[in-house]
């Protein structure tokens, strides 16, 4: 019966961490965070040109990214997730003949108010015309709020 007890008293506590843990993204995502210091870690990215990209995350799961280059500025929405410490945001466009897809599929290993340390995979799709290339790199990357 004590072991019992103290297995049911070691998953509250590890539920407790978990949902604090989510709890705590959740509410400390909600704004507009810049990108910056992204490192390639394996594979293909094109993570770096994120660098100065700013990200929107609002309280629907919709997320805005927002670029400068060359004086235009360009927007992108998304949605993102959250599930424990991961977060996952999906971008998709479409535009006449070309479709892409970029997925973020990532772990916040360092939260506070205001900075998020991201590591994790990009997965991005474009299709044209019937033919299709997957770029997929692991990228490190800070998040800094505005």
């Amino acid at each position: 019966m004590k072991k019992r007890n103290f297995i049911i008293t070691l998953l509250a506590i590890a539920l407790t961490f978990g949902m604090a843990s989510c709890n705590k993204i959740e509410k400390t995502i909600i704004g507009t965070w810049v990108c910056g210091n992204t490192t390639i870690l394996e594979g293909e990215s094109e993570a770096s040109d994120f660098d100065g990209t700013t990200f929107t995350f609002n309280n629907d799961k919709t997320v805005i990214a927002s670029a400068t280059e060359d004086g235009e500025t360009f927007s992108l929405n998304g949605t993102y997730s959250i599930d424990g410490d991961k977060l996952n945001m999906v971008f998709e466009l479409a535009e006449g003949p070309v479709t892409s897809k970029t997925v973020f599929d990532m772990d916040v290993t360092k939260n506070s108010k205001t900075s998020l340390t991201l590591t994790g995979t990009t997965t991005s799709t474009m299709s044209m015309q019937g033919m299709e290339e997957t770029v997929k790199g692991k990228i490190k990357t800070t998040l800094t709020k505005k």
